[in-house]
């Protein structure tokens, strides 16, 4: 089922250009609010769902926590950005790229929901050091539902569990996501699935390309 051409720039772009890749103007040692609940094993955030993407509340403004009923919790935005990068802040949807004096290596917009929409964030993979040598890129994979996925992370450390010494894939590397968009659809971290290609289409500079003509036929506008 196709998506009515109303709904597709919400769906695709949730985001208002000049917030996309934002920095916000604040030192990762400065504090803000959010809101969640510990339950011992994990923690389940105060966020909004904006069409397929999460978005965590996050407020200066402790009281607006207080007014839906949710308890507010300082955090540095050092803290918050290793944990989330698509934000509702200050009642302003956002994907941020990092504070002032900090830019985060993770490539979650929001963990086990999407990617941070952006061609360059780096991706950690496992490839084929000697096809590398070829200028062939061979990354460790894995297929699902008749789907290769390519095994990546935010760090190399996340990679270390499907890591065999046995096996061709032995160089632990920093790829593009863009790069790996290019080759593989989908990828997968921490038993979810992801669409590499969508996050690399969805991002600010995609949304920047299209023309007059292309908004028009894609959003209606």
């Amino acid at each position: 089922m196709s998506i009515d051409k109303s709904k597709r720039r919400r769906y695709l772009f949730p985001v208002e250009q000049e917030y996309m890749d934002f920095y916000v103007p604040k030192k990762w040692f400065e504090t803000t609010y959010v809101s969640y609940i510990d339950d011992g094993e994990s923690l389940t955030w105060f966020a909004s769902s904006i069409s397929d993407k999460v978005f965590l509340e996050v407020n200066d403004d402790p009281e607006y926590f207080r007014q839906h009923d949710k308890e507010p919790m300082v955090i540095t935005w050092r803290a918050l950005l290793d944990e989330f990068r698509a934000l509702n802040y200050n009642d302003q949807l956002m994907y941020v790229y990092g504070c002032d004096n900090y830019v985060p290596n993770n490539i979650f917009a929001a963990a086990g929901n999407h990617l941070y929409p952006n061609e360059t964030v780096l991706a950690s993979v496992l490839i084929d050091p000697d096809q590398y040598a070829k200028n062939e890129l061979h990354c460790k994979t894995i297929d699902i539902d008749g789907q290769t996925c390519v095994q990546f992370s935010s760090t190399p450390n996340e990679l270390v569990g499907v890591f065999n010494p046995g096996d061709k894939f032995t160089m632990f590397s920093a790829l593009p996501l863009g790069i790996l968009a290019d080759k593989y659809r989908y990828g997968i971290f921490d038993e979810t699935i992801y669409d590499l290609l969508l996050a690399v289409t969805s991002s600010k500079s995609s949304l920047t390309s299209l023309t007059d003509e292309m908004k028009k036929e894609l959003f209606g506008e």
